[in-house]
């Protein structure tokens, strides 16, 4: 778990589970010093496909990014500005279709119903950039942007900004930010702890909003903006599936269940053998699994198929060749079709 000081700096501190308990490590990012010419803080971590840890912060007009450890402890490479501009700041990188896109906010935050907080997006073949927009501005271009994710539209939200990108269980991703309400946009005065009295606190409610991907780039709502009103939720139930937190009930095969304080319930067992959901499954599906291999030279995985004794279909991944197997069996003939997995995009040379 990363964290920033008001001060700048960026610290970090690790616990043997998600909820802890925790050992604070200090400062991985130094308050001064660090290789970034403005604010370090709004930190944001990375993991590509291939393994590779990556931090990016900043703030205040210039957001950097630099290589982490295979732990995710420390920052070992070289710190590259990859973005700058007015207020820029918020840096958030996530992959999609083997691109990088570097989310990120400019303008004010916090200047209430006269916000001009606004979330754009720049691109690149690689972790560290060069990111540019939809028109090919660099981002490290001293001048305006254009790539705008979400912005403000007159209906009564403003200053939409500082985001997060989540995906739900259908596949379908997210953008939680927070913006301002025209309607009531700053609290009273308000005095913090250090005995400090602050007159004009914006308000800024944690937002969600549904994020689609056209033409190869990211926008709200397809460019609706901030939404009004009650929603389609994110899925946060599968059609087949389970924690296991509650026993095996539905479920057919020898593994066990067993428990721990991480993942509360979950199945264990050994050799070639399989467990099966009663359920079923039709249409386009989006499977996923939280693994774990215990003893080095084990492997276990997710399997779709039909089980009626002859398995007629059945999906899997093979991990050596890096391929998608599909088998099916019609009429006493089996086919077999493979696809390979798309290799990423070299990064440019210069």
């Amino acid at each position: 778990m990363t964290y920033a000081l008001s001060r700048g700096g960026v610290g970090l501190a690790t616990g043997p589970h998600p909820t802890g308990p925790w050992t604070d490590h200090g400062m991985i990012v130094p308050a001064g010093g660090s290789g970034c010419p403005t604010g370090n803080i709004d930190q944001a971590m990375f993991t590509d496909v291939n393994g590779d840890n990556y931090l990016y912060w900043g703030s205040y007009d210039t957001i950097c990014g630099a290589k982490m450890n295979a732990e995710a402890t420390a920052v070992t490479g070289p710190v590259t500005q990859i973005a700058r501009g007015r207020r820029m700041e918020g840096g958030f990188v996530v992959r999609h279709d083997d691109r990088y896109y570097l989310f990120y906010s400019d303008a004010g935050c916090c200047d209430g119903a006269f916000s001009g907080y606004t979330v754009k997006v720049g691109r690149a073949d690689s972790p560290l950039g060069p990111f540019t927009t939809p028109t090919g501005v660099d981002l490290m271009d001293l001048t305006s942007k254009d790539g705008i994710v979400l912005a403000a539209s007159g209906n009564g939200w403003v200053g939409p900004g500082h985001n997060a990108v989540q995906t739900d269980l259908s596949g379908q991703d997210w953008l939680v930010y927070h913006a301002i309400p025209s309607s009531a946009p700053e609290f009273g005065p308000v005095t913090t702890t250090w005995g400090t009295t602050i007159s004009n606190l914006s308000r800024r409610p944690l937002m969600i909003d549904r994020l689609d991907w056209i033409d190869g780039w990211p926008v709200v709502r397809a460019g609706a903006g901030p939404s009004t009103g009650a929603q389609p939720a994110p899925v946060t139930t599968w059609t087949v599936g389970g924690t296991f937190n509650e026993g095996k009930a539905g479920w057919t095969g020898p593994w066990k269940l067993a428990s721990d304080p991480d993942s509360l319930g979950h199945l264990t067992g050994k050799g070639s053998t399989s467990e099966l959901s009663d359920d079923l499954v039709r249409g386009d599906v989006r499977v996923e699994a939280d693994l774990r291999l215990r003893e080095s030279g084990t492997a276990a995985g997710l399997i779709i198929t039909r089980e009626n004794g002859a398995k007629d279909i059945t999906a899997w991944l093979d991990r050596e060749r890096g391929e998608l197997v599909v088998t099916a069996k019609v009429h006493g003939r089996t086919t077999t079709a493979r696809s390979p997995r798309t290799p990423p995009r070299p990064a440019p040379s210069g």
